[in-house]
């Protein structure tokens, strides 16, 4: 009976996990650029009036874009879940038509039983 070399294990080293205060201050950072780069686009847009005509045609697009891109959403979710309703209603019918009991008749075939 051979014995098995041990397969030696690599040691992985993970960087330290980020504190709480670390996250915070990222986060103020971002937040402070976004600020800043909105500031200085809005004076830019003050003192050029090409520069404001171009950031507003490009937010008007922006927000249309967003517009049509919600609606058309919603239709076609609205679309998916008539099509999977109207195929689950099929579905259904069909397995009730397989799983029914036969009719019952009262001797003379076509002719429903019955019941007392």
């Amino acid at each position: 009976m051979s014995r098995r070399r041990p397969v030696p294990v690599e040691v992985v080293s993970f960087p330290a996990p980020r504190t709480m205060e670390q996250n915070r201050v990222r986060e103020a950072n971002l937040v402070s650029a976004c600020f800043s780069v909105i500031c200085a686009l809005a004076c830019v847009c003050g003192l050029v009036p090409a520069v404001g005509r171009a950031v507003s045609s490009f937010f008007v697009v922006v927000i249309v874009g967003a517009v049509v891109a919600a609606v058309l959403h919603q239709v076609i979710r609205r679309v998916r879940v008539y099509r999977e309703d109207r195929e689950d209603e099929r579905v259904a019918a069909l397995w009730r038509e397989a799983h029914a009991e036969p009719a019952r008749s009262g001797g003379r075939s076509g002719t429903p039983a019955r019941v007392a």
